[in-house]
């Protein structure tokens, strides 16, 4: 039964990552990352690279081209602390703003595909099957 998880979680990647690249991005050429990071540092203050890493347990050469992309299109900026000139905040811009309800409708949109069909009873037993998968697979990457 176990034999097939890992590949239906990879097609399950695959199409979300086909959905949030779909010609419905609010934001052309931004991919999943993208999303995911302009997201993040909207709902959260005082952002640095590593909050990032830790939220999408990814390397810290993908964030650094993550954030340089990001920075390049004009949708955030690397600011300097004042308390700790070490650390550099990521804010987003003017411009980013401008697009974060598109961005949110589209994440929104894509719960409410995955989610199509999915009693509440049956979506709450997912999610706490996702979080032990999560917390299983942590012992072995961290």
């Amino acid at each position: 039964m176990a034999d097939n998880i890992g590949r239906k979680f990879r097609l399950i990647d695959t199409y979300i990552n086909a959905y949030l690249n779909s010609d419905e991005n609010p934001v052309t050429n931004l991919n999943p990352t993208h999303l995911q990071i302009l997201t993040y540092v909207n709902r959260h203050e005082n952002v640095i690279q590593k909050d990032l890493e830790e939220d999408t347990k990814l390397k810290k050469s993908s964030i650094t081209g993550s954030l340089d992309a990001l920075e390049k299109k004009g949708l955030i900026k690397r600011v300097q602390g004042k308390d700790d000139r070490r650390k550099n905040y990521i804010v987003l811009t003017k411009k980013a703003y401008r697009y974060q309800d598109e961005i949110v409708k589209k994440f929104a949109r894509l719960d409410e595909i995955v989610a199509k069909g999915i009693s509440e009873k049956e979506l709450r037993q997912l999610e706490k099957t996702m979080d032990k998968i999560i917390e299983n697979l942590k012992e072995y990457v961290e």
